[in-house]
């Protein structure tokens, strides 16, 4: 899956979550749209994004899409089974939970991207606070 992502975009594209000491890599799944997320990150390689998650266990799936334009691009995406099982295992808290995952993990996505010689780096950056103002 990994080495089909990337021949479909021309790059290798990974997640990087970037806390105060912990740092830590996820790849990306293949977007239905591949230049929907390069042509938009290319305008505004630093963006706000909405993130959501369906499914639960081993069954859930994380995706992160743009607040200026949902429809631009989705890239979906899977945490560690540890963290998924911590959100689940406790249906009475798992929004709360959800919602941690976002503000403490997930703040800050950095997309690397390389082609040919130069890299190309992008941000998405999620605040609990944009759920009320988007910003670009």
């Amino acid at each position: 899956m990994i080495g089909y992502a990337a021949r479909r975009l021309g790059v290798a594209v990974v997640l990087v979550w970037i806390l105060s000491v912990i740092t830590f890599a996820i790849y990306l799944k293949v977007p239905a749209d591949p230049a929907g997320f390069l042509a938009y990150a290319e305008q505004w390689p630093t963006h706000s994004v909405r993130l959501f998650r369906t499914g639960s266990g081993q069954d859930a799936e994380w995706a992160a899409s743009p607040w200026q334009d949902a429809q631009a691009y989705r890239l979906t995406f899977n945490l560690p089974e540890r963290v998924e099982s911590w959100i689940s295992e406790n249906e009475e808290w798992r929004g709360k939970r959800t919602s941690a995952i976002k503000k403490d993990l997930l703040p800050y996505i950095t997309v690397y991207r390389r082609a040919g010689e130069d890299m190309r780096v992008y941000q998405l950056r999620y605040e609990p606070g944009d759920l009320r103002r988007p910003r670009p």
